[in-house]
């Protein structure tokens, strides 16, 4: 997969224009818990290709193989520690990345 990480929430989109493989789209918070997953996002080709939005504030996005967060059990509110790692290098001391909702 790949993780995409943001200098600032907002709303970003993603296109999958040249991508060979069908994805799964995390978006994450800027605590690394799962708001949105986009599944099964169709590949795409130089003239046809699939775009997707955040519905919500995204500070990270996470692209998997589609079917991943089928296969894994994946699912919105679910914390990602590959995140919480990266954001405790990335966020202020104050922000306790490890902490629960």
């Amino acid at each position: 997969g790949m993780l995409f990480i943001f200098d600032r929430p907002d709303r970003y989109t993603f296109w999958t224009k040249n991508t060979p493989l069908s994805l799964d789209m995390l978006w994450l918070n800027g605590q690394g818990i799962i708001t949105h997953i986009d599944r099964d996002v169709p590949a795409g080709t130089h003239s046809h290709w699939a775009s997707r939005t955040s519905p919500n504030l995204a500070h990270f996005v996470i692209e998997l193989l589609a079917g991943t967060c089928d296969t894994f059990g994946i699912k919105t509110g679910h914390l990602t520690t590959v995140t919480a790692s990266v954001l405790a290098l990335t966020m202020p001391p104050s922000i306790d990345v490890h902490s629960r909702p």
